[in-house]
């Protein structure tokens, strides 16, 4: 039997999956007593759940109105990228020095299932499968903390993007960057890591806050409800 806590955790698992898979939107507000109806459960936890996501950044919350997902601006994934590169430049050097074979073949399985996820079009896992191939990396080191908060720094990345805005063009590019990087890694090849570190964030921001813009501009800012609402 789950504890009101495990379902706390668990309608907040849940619910930010939807937010990072963009089956709820940017803007959209939540509706308590819908989302607990889809999710199984009573609204307690629910509004738990919510009210750590609104701590957390991925909510806002407005009295008498509730809760909505939060719309990322361009400036905002700007720095949130900014960030994403320090943590992995901070880092590789100390990875590199301390990888393990185990680690190789950890890192050459996320390589594999970014490419995976390209042949089989699950393009609503890239983002967050590209983010794993570096959150490996990141690994090497050692630190989990630091893998947590990198972990979570790109689920917030996430937010900013939906499914339409992958382009089939820039996935070849990703794994080329991501082949390029593997082979850095492996010859514990520090400098040229770096290089190829801040190529790919270059060309994933420079690409990623483009589709974000183009939308900002084009697309209604209307917020809309998760389910119907409900007649008494």
């Amino acid at each position: 039997m789950k504890t009101p806590k495990n379902l706390a955790l668990a309608s907040y698992q849940a619910i930010k999956e939807m937010m990072v898979s963009h089956h709820i939107v940017p803007g959209q507000r939540l509706i308590l007593v819908d989302l607990a109806e889809k999710l199984g459960v009573s609204r307690t936890p629910v509004n738990n759940a919510l009210s750590i996501l609104a701590k957390e950044g991925y909510l806002n919350f407005i009295p008498n109105q509730g809760y909505s997902v939060r719309r990322l601006t361009r400036e905002d994934a700007e720095d949130l990228y900014e960030v994403r590169e320090a943590l992995e430049l901070s880092n590789i050097g100390k990875a590199l020095q301390q990888m393990t074979g185990l680690n190789g073949a950890y890192l050459e399985e996320a390589k594999n299932a970014y490419e995976d996820g390209v042949a089989s079009r699950a393009y609503h896992r890239l983002f967050l499968l590209d983010a794993e191939f570096h959150a490996a990396i990141i690994a090497m080191a050692g630190n989990q903390y630091l893998v947590q908060q990198y972990r979570e720094l790109c689920q917030m990345i996430a937010l900013c993007f939906r499914l339409e805005d992958l382009e089939v063009k820039r996935m070849p590019e990703i794994i080329r960057e991501h082949n390029q990087l593997f082979e850095a890694v492996c010859l514990r090849d520090v400098e040229s890591a770096k290089i190829l570190i801040r190529r790919h964030n270059v060309n994933d921001r420079f690409y990623s806050t483009s589709t974000l813009s183009a939308r900002v501009h084009h697309q209604p800012q209307k917020p809309q409800l998760v389910f119907s609402a409900r007649t008494a």
